[in-house]
């Protein structure tokens, strides 16, 4: 039942579309609009534990991410944003980043990829006492370094050549997990999704052997926005901390270029 009505959303997501291109020529406001109609979406179903906005993140050794379309915060992460303009955010309190793209091209993929890297190299500084409820590999995966991923309405490029890309992006770049894109959904076509050593809460079998596969996995089919909230669902950690995340920032935000 959910999976459908999410389903009609993801249509009615792709009119809006339809409608920016025949209203708009400006590729920005046609970024903007879908960038929009994504985070309304995340905003109604994820977690009431959860906040989502957009825009930078930097951790406590001076270090931030590019500009990202969706961040997702846990209850920890202090309001120093508002849901309608870009805000700042500290990684010890991000559970989940991702891009939106109207249409991606080679192009857009490198540069998700680029942006993929710079937030995975954010370093978190937790205190004693932080803990992270999450299957072991789950917690050593993303329990420093929050899943990123790439959502699209539409694509120049098949699953397979997507595919192919972040391998080699990442030979090129000797980039190695946990430092790379995670997940890329594509609506009308599938997903594709790094399922790191099989053994996290997020699994896909081997339909002939019923073993659990490993590494990047692709699925075909037309609708992906049910998936993509199911996959963040279950890959986000969840973690407690002792000591509020603005207390090491505070040096950090008394610089008035932050």
């Amino acid at each position: 039942m959910l999976r459908e009505v999410i389903d009609v959303q993801e249509v009615q997501m792709q009119s809006e579309l339809a409608r920016l291109r025949a209203t708009f020529r400006h590729s920005g406001i046609k970024g903007t609009g879908t960038e929009k109609a994504f985070l309304e979406f995340i905003r109604q179903y994820i977690s009431l534990s959860h906040g989502v906005g957009q825009g930078e993140i930097i951790d406590s050794y001076g270090n931030r991410s590019g500009q990202a379309d969706v961040v997702i915060i846990n209850q920890d992460h202090p309001f120093t944003f508002s849901s309608n303009a870009a805000g700042l955010f500290f990684i010890e309190g991000v559970t989940a980043a991702g891009e939106i793209k109207s249409k991606l091209t080679s192009g857009e993929l490198t540069k998700a990829l680029r942006s993929a890297v710079k937030f995975k190299r954010l370093q978190m500084n937790d205190p004693l006492g932080k803990t992270v409820t999450a299957k072991p590999s789950d917690a050593q995966r993303f329990g420093r370094h929050p899943p990123y991923f790439l959502f699209c309405f539409e694509s120049q490029l098949s699953l397979d050549r997507i595919h192919q890309n972040i391998l080699a992006f990442c030979k090129k770049n000797q980039i190695q997990e946990p430092h790379t894109i995670d997940a890329v959904f594509v609506i009308n076509k599938g997903f594709l999704v790094d399922l790191g050593d099989g053994t996290g809460a997020y699994k896909a079998k081997n339909s002939q052997s019923g073993k659990d596969l490993e590494s990047w996995t692709k699925v075909t089919k037309n609708t992906v926005l049910f998936d993509c909230l199911a996959w963040l669902s279950i890959t986000m950690p969840r973690s407690e901390r002792p000591i509020p995340i603005l207390t090491q920032y505070l040096p950090l935000l008394s610089n008035p270029s932050l």
